[in-house]
Parts: C-alpha cells; structure tokens; sequence
C-alpha cells in the first residue's frame, strides 16, 4: 500500500488475502508514521493502508517491527489478475486478488467494485468488509465506509481492525467523537494491548485525542 499524507488520520487495512507482506490487518500497507493521531496529522496510508486478509490486526498494525511501504503492483500481474477473473468470475479469491491489487496501486473505484464483486460470492468475509470500507473513505463516501465496517463487525465480532478504522472515520470525517470513542472502546474491550500503525497502544491514541 502506499503512503500517502493526507490532513486525517489514516485508517489500517485489512484483506490482503495472499500477499506475504504485512500490513495492517492482512493487507496492504504504508510508509512509516508521524506520531499522527496526538498531532492529528494524518497518514491516509492506513486507510489507504493496510489490509486485513493475511494477518491478525495485531501482526499487521506493525507491533512485529517498523512499518514498510510495498511497491505497488506490476501492471502485469494486475492484467492477469483481470484475465483470471473474467474467466472465473466466480472465484471470490482472485475478486479478492484484484481488489487488493487496485487497492495497493490508488485505483479506488476499481477496488470498491473487485471487493463488491468478491463480496457477492462469500459476504461473510469480514477483511474484505474493512478493506472495502478503507476504499470508501479514499473516495470520500464517508457513510459508506462507515456501514462497511459495521457490516465487517457484524460477520465478525471480533474483528479489531474495522472497529479502529471506523473511529477513524467518525473522528476525522463525520465529526462524530462520541461514536469514534465508542468505537474504540470496544476494540479496548476486545484488545487493550491493540498497537495503531504508529506504534501507540489504542489507549494511548485514546488519552492524546481527549
């Protein structure tokens, strides 16, 4: 995933289904952070970040070491990717593939759809959930984001990553602090120790954004 600035904070992927690289929350990632939440500078490489297919929300917020940016993805293997899933469209995982190369190479429209399209097949995949709703937010359809994350929860209770990013969303976008901090209370219930992308404990980023 790339890392991109933007003037939020950015929110942690979540579906990279098949990529060993790790991101945050099985996905893609970003570059490294600026102490982004107590300053609220923001790296859209979280939202635009990290995926959630491959690893557990902890592995991929980056507690197992620095955070690194990914290449985007050859314009090769992207084509192929396209072939493969016009010719099995009904294969979740190659829809799912696709989403994440588009989501890895900024072609958030494109994403939306592959990850739609995946969603289609198997909607109880609460990664592709997140990182449809990370899509959304890079295209502004703030709402959106929203109720994909919640629909990632709903399949999932558990989930970690889509509780962070939509408390992300309702602070930095919807200007709604009481449902982020409700948000984020209950990935504290499910996880005090959860890290952010920047390395601060979800209890830390809490207390700096009080």
């Amino acid at each position: 995933m790339a890392s991109k600035t933007d003037k939020k904070q950015g929110v942690s992927k979540s579906s990279r289904s098949s990529k060993s690289a790790q991101t945050v929350t099985s996905g893609t990632l970003i570059a490294s952070i600026i102490a982004a939440f107590l300053v609220g500078y923001v790296v859209s490489a979280f939202i635009g970040g990290f995926r959630s297919s491959t690893a557990s929300p902890e592995d991929s917020v980056g507690s197992s070491g620095p955070l690194f940016e990914e290449a985007p993805p050859r314009k090769e293997y992207v084509q192929e990717l396209e072939r493969r899933a016009s010719r099995d469209p009904d294969d979740e995982t190659i829809w799912t593939e696709l989403g994440n190369a588009y989501f890895d190479s900024d072609r958030y429209l494109e994403a939306v759809d592959a990850y739609r399209r995946a969603l289609e097949i198997d909607p109880g995949n609460a990664n592709v959930w997140t990182d449809m709703g990370i899509m959304y937010r890079r295209i502004g359809e703030f709402r959106e984001a929203v109720e994909a994350f919640d629909r990632a929860v709903a399949e999932d209770p558990s989930h970690q990553m889509s509780r962070f990013n939509r408390g992300i969303v309702l602070f930095y976008d919807l200007d709604d602090r009481v449902g982020a901090f409700q948000s984020w209370d209950e990935l504290v219930k499910l996880n005090p120790n959860f890290r952010t992308p920047n390395g601060q404990t979800i209890v830390q980023m809490m207390t700096g954004l009080r």
